[in-house]
C-alpha cells in the first residue's frame, strides 16, 4: 500500500479518481508545500515545488494502481517526490510538474475543485 497526495483530477469526484482503484482508503484532507496553477482551457491543475501551500487529499492505494498513476504522471512531464503533509504529518508521494516555464501561461490558484 502506498500513500499519495491528490490535488487535481485524482481527487474524489474528478475524472481520474477511478485510477486510485476500487478500494482506495481515504486518509484525510491536508496541505503540502508547493504552488498550484490552472490551465483553464484544458481544465487541469499543475503543481510545482515551492513555498506556498497546495490543498489536497491523502489516499492509500494498492501498488498496482500507484504504478499506473505514476506512468500517467511521469509521461505527462511530472516527477514524483516523497513529502510530508502539514497537519496529519503523513509521508506521501506527490507529483510536481517539471517545466517551470509553463507558469507564464498558467493562472496561480489556491485550490482546484
Amino acid at each position: 500500500m502506498i500513500k499519495i497526495f491528490t490535488y487535481g483530477t485524482l481527487k474524489k469526484g474528478h475524472i481520474n479518481h477511478e485510477l486510485l482503484g476500487i478500494t482506495p482508503k481515504f486518509i484525510g484532507k491536508d496541505t503540502i508545500d508547493g504552488e498550484l496553477y490552472s490551465y483553464s482551457e484544458a481544465g487541469i491543475p499543475f503543481a510545482f515545488e515551492g513555498k506556498a501551500k497546495i490543498k489536497g487529499e491523502i489516499w492509500e492505494i494498492q501498488d498496482g494502481n500507484f504504478l499506473a498513476i505514476s506512468l500517467m504522471e511521469l509521461n505527462s512531464g511530472y516527477h514524483l517526490k516523497m513529502v510530508q503533509t502539514d497537519d496529519l504529518k503523513e509521508n506521501v508521494i506527490a507529483y510536481f510538474c517539471n517545466d517551470e516555464r509553463l507558469k507564464e501561461h498558467l493562472t496561480k490558484i489556491e485550490d482546484w475543485g
